[in-house]
Formats: C-alpha cells, structure tokens, sequence
C-alpha cells in the first residue's frame, strides 16, 4: 500500500513533470521496478499519453534476467511491459536473445562521479565488451560519471577517445551491424574490469574472436592473436569468397583455408591492433 501511494503521489508526478517540461525525452530508463504489473501498466500509460515515441526500459516492472552464462535468473518475474530487456548490471548473456536487449556497465567501478575509484576500464576493455554486446545484438549502455562541475574526468576522456581511435578505424564492422550469425566460440568474462586482451591459453574465459555481421560480411573481431599466423574461424556454415584486414585501405586479399564449415585465415605475423584486429570476411549470400 505505501509503495502504491508513492508511485501515485511522487512517482507520477515527477514523471509528469520530466515528460512535459524538457522537450523530447528518447528513453525513460526505470531501474527499480513496481511490486505489481498494474502498477507498471500505470508508468508506462502516463509516459505513452505524454510522450509517444519514448522508449521505456525494461526495468520499469519485474522482469526475466539473464546470467552472463545466458542461464534464466527467473527470480524477478516474467513481464514485458517495458520496450526491451535490460541484463544483470554488467553482465553479458553468452548467446545472442532474440528480442531488443541492453548491457548497463561502469566505465569504473561505480554509477556516477566517485572521487576515490581510479580503477578506470581500458580503451581495450571498453572496445572487447562493446564487440561483445553487438555480437549478440545487443545495445551498450556505459555509463560515465561527470564530477559535481560537469566534467568527465581525465583518465576517462582518455580510454574513450581511444575506443573513438579504434572506431574510426574499425566503425564498419560496429554501426548498423547485426548480431553474429556464427556461434561465439568461449565465455565472455562477466567482470568489467577483466580484459578480454590476453592469451586464450592463459585464461580460458577469454573469447579469442567475436563475430558482427552485415549483408554479404561478417566481421571477425580477433582478441587473442595466433602464434604460427594461422587463425580459423569455426562453423562459418557458409562459402568465403574473400578475406580482408578492415584496417587495410587497400583490401589486400588474405590468404585463407575453407575446411567444411570452418575458414582458416593467413594473417601477419603480428596484430595490427593489439586491442581488437578485425578481418572481413565476404561470403555469397
């Protein structure tokens, strides 16, 4: 009863008051959830009256959450009320779900400004988490907390403009791509201050590539470089017609193996980006 007086009595209207006096509002992000599916049925009617095209996140009721094992953790409801499904906070299911998802993450250790966290998530982390996400057609959510003068502090700005490096780079292979239609080969890591940048053989958790895709490409995010140059992509399921470094300008033609179902690829002795080197492969459609 109390938790329904202040959903009606302060909820609603401070809601009101941000769906009316500030314009377009693109995503209303509940976190908490309600007690009862009516009352999430009450949130999301307010913000559909006063605003139509925002989207509604899927905490605004009790929902299903997902592992980072992709197992249910069926223990806050089934509800749907809400436009997407949001994941554990930074986690990332295994496999790719079937409908509209988001992983929320830090870009530290803690939601918002902390003056005494300097435990700051590398550009290569950020980057392998975000690969990660899209891979399994997901949207990232990261979080990044200005100090009380609204300034994002340094060591942030930092590691960011280094994912915007390597997006100008490797972009194509991040915007407008799709989830992958390949399965992903090893666990992602479930702690964000664990980079996925290391030996597949010294840590068994680490994924050595992910997969994004477009028509007619699929985009090979390799993490962990092979020794003897030699790198196969499993259960490609489809023929290759050529393959490619994205980061060279010139599309020069790699060599490569079709083994069944399986591609084999000649790549440089060494990564051209130690972060995430991507290889195009083209296939007919």
């Amino acid at each position: 009863q109390n938790y329904s007086r202040y959903i009606r009595e302060y909820v609603k209207p401070q809601l009101r008051e941000l769906l009316t006096n500030y314009g377009p509002i693109a995503v209303v992000w509940f976190d908490q959830g309600t007690p009862t599916p009516e009352l999430a049925m009450e949130l999301k009617q307010l913000v559909r009256e006063l605003q139509p095209d925002t989207i509604i996140s899927g905490r605004i009721a009790e929902h299903p959450f997902f592992g980072a094992a992709g197992e249910f953790r069926g223990t806050r409801g089934v509800s749907n009320i809400g436009d997407y499904m949001t994941a554990g906070d930074q986690e990332i299911p295994d496999e790719r779900i079937e409908r509209d998802w988001e992983t929320c993450a830090c870009t530290n250790d803690n939601w918002g400004y902390n003056s005494y966290d300097h435990n700051w998530k590398s550009a290569g982390t950020l980057v392998q988490w975000l690969v990660a996400i899209v891979s399994r057609g997901g949207n990232y959510l990261l979080n990044v907390g200005p100090t009380a003068k609204g300034i994002i502090p340094e060591p942030c700005v930092r590691e960011l403009e280094g994912v915007g490096e390597w997006l100008k780079v490797n972009g194509e292979s991040i915007y407008g791509a799709t989830a992958s239609p390949i399965p992903s080969p090893v666990t992602v890591p479930v702690q964000p201050e664990t980079s996925l940048v290391a030996s597949a053989s010294a840590n068994p958790r680490v994924a050595p590539y992910q997969c994004t895709a477009k028509l007619g490409k699929y985009y090979i995010h390799i993490f962990a470089w092979p020794w003897d140059g030699k790198f196969k992509v499993s259960r490609v399921g489809k023929e290759v017609k050529r393959a490619y470094l994205l980061a060279d300008p010139n599309h020069g033609e790699l060599e490569f193996n079709q083994e069944g179902e399986d591609v084999v690829i000649n790549v440089p002795d060494e990564a051209p980006d130690p972060i995430d080197t991507v290889v195009v492969l083209e296939i007919n459609k």
